[in-house]
């Protein structure tokens, strides 16, 4: 299994790297986040980005960033707490899901880059991450988007 996972979301999604996207499409209705396009999610009213199984012995980070919602570009974000987006990871293929942050609704309209440890229970050969909003309002309600995906460990240095 891969030990790292870089994404730009410049180009079409890969099958090497992800095993699930609910509610999103790449582009830039969001605005830009980092540069050029991004993951955004505003379709559906249950929305995911999942990795395939990576193997995390080594794990170190994930580093990312997102905008939740932004005045003015017709991204409106999420109107309370039941809209948040967590970020989680499972080490048994999706069966069951563990917490590691909550992207809160009301934290910010503008872009904010994540720095997340990796847990020491989700350092296995075989780990999946997710961002998961399991409640958003309906189509072009609750606005996010993800940018520059970095999934590191001591591997991607050697």
């Amino acid at each position: 299994l891969p030990r790292f996972l870089k994404e730009d979301f410049e180009s079409s999604l890969s099958s090497n790297k992800w095993a699930w996207v609910g509610g999103g499409t790449i582009g830039t209705s969001c605005g830009t986040v980092i540069s050029g396009n991004a993951m955004v999610f505003s379709t559906g009213r249950s929305r995911l980005l999942e990795t395939i199984d990576l193997d995390l012995t080594m794990g170190t980070t994930i580093q990312f960033s997102v905008r939740v919602g932004s005045s003015g570009t017709g991204c409106p974000r999420p109107s309370d707490n039941t809209e948040n987006v967590f970020v989680q990871y499972s080490a048994n293929g999706g069966v069951m899901w563990t917490l590691m942050a909550t992207i809160q609704y009301n934290e910010f309209p503008s872009l904010k880059s994540y720095n997340l440890s990796l847990p020491n229970s989700s350092k296995t050969a075989s780990t999946r991450i997710r961002w998961y909003q399991p409640i958003a309002s309906g189509l072009n309600l609750d606005v996010w988007a993800i940018d520059d995906v970095a999934i590191d460990s001591i591997a991607s240095s050697l």
